[in-house]
C-alpha cells in the first residue's frame, strides 16, 4: 500500500488520470466504510482510493486543492502505476 499526497489539481483530474491508465470507477456501497466524497478506481492488479478533496492555504489569499490517494495491489503493478501516474500529475513551476 502506498499513500501519496497530491496538490494543485482537482480530484476529478486525478480520477481521469487513473481512468486513462486503465482503471474503472467502482461504486462504494458499504455505508460508513468510506468518507463521503471518496472515489474508488480499480485496474488490472491495482486499486486506488481518492480521499475527499480539501485545500491547503499558503497565505490569506492563496489556496490549492489537495487530494490523498492510496494505491493498493500487486507490488510490481502498483510501482509501475504510481510511476505513470506521477508523470501525468507532474506540473512545472512558474
Amino acid at each position: 500500500m502506498i499513500r501519496l499526497e497530491f496538490r494543485g489539481l482537482y480530484q476529478s483530474t486525478y480520477k481521469q488520470f487513473l481512468l486513462d491508465l486503465g482503471g474503472r470507477e467502482l461504486e462504494i456501497t458499504a455505508q460508513g466504510s468510506r468518507q463521503e466524497g471518496s472515489t474508488l478506481i480499480e485496474g488490472e492488479g491495482w486499486t486506488a482510493l481518492l480521499e475527499p478533496e480539501d485545500s491547503v492555504s499558503f497565505s490569506k489569499v492563496m489556496k490549492v486543492p489537495r487530494t490523498f490517494i492510496t494505491f493498493c495491489g500487486e507490488p510490481e503493478v502498483v510501482d509501475v502505476l504510481v510511476s505513470q501516474f506521477r508523470l501525468k500529475a507532474l506540473r512545472g513551476g512558474g
